[in-house]
């Protein structure tokens, strides 16, 4: 694993320990991450962190956890919530159905090279930004769009994501000014 580490450029973290000492066996777990774009494509246990009374929603998030453990590296939400049959899904079918993944985290450029990373792949990338919120936020999008995956029947075919509306008639129901979310 570390000569894996060492290698590549993006890593991609799959591993619910967010510890990297508990992870790679070198005396300074970190030295092989220096610098990396770290992909964390994680969400917290379903059953006993999302549906249970226990629930820790918007409290930290795993990604958060991950960059305070490893702070040199760029650590990039992504991926997480889409189920990873999407990952095995042709880019021609993910571009026809317009899936959508959510990046989030500290830096830009590391954003931007895990965009270009997953528009090769088919996806549909919608940039969150960067700072702790955003990594709150795309954890939550991928808690919401599990219980549709696994309540509702629908799948690792589920997706969640953003969509435009045509313009409104801002006269339809008495007039009214248009927001200002731009």
């Amino acid at each position: 694993m570390d000569e894996a580490a060492a290698f590549g450029d993006v890593l991609v973290w799959t591993m619910r320990d967010r510890n990297p000492a508990n992870v790679f066996p070198a005396a300074d777990a970190t030295a092989h991450l220096r610098g990396k774009v770290i992909i964390d494509l994680n969400n917290r246990d379903y059953a006993n962190e999302v549906m249970s009374d226990k629930a820790r929603w918007f409290d930290t998030s795993l990604g958060e956890e991950l960059q305070a453990n490893i702070p040199d590296v760029h650590v990039v939400k992504a991926f997480n919530t889409v189920a990873m049959e999407a990952l095995d899904t042709s880019a021609k079918s993910l571009q026809a159905t317009n899936t959508q993944i959510f990046l989030a985290g500290q830096d830009d450029a590391a954003r931007a090279t895990v965009d270009k990373l997953a528009t090769g792949l088919g996806f549909e990338c919608v940039d969150l930004g960067g700072g702790a919120v955003t990594m709150r936020a795309a954890e939550a999008l991928g808690d919401i769009v599990r219980p549709v995956m696994i309540r509702q029947g629908k799948g690792g075919r589920a997706n969640i994501g953003i969509r435009m509306m045509d313009a409104p008639d801002l006269n339809l129901i008495g007039g009214r000014e248009e927001s200002k979310y731009h």
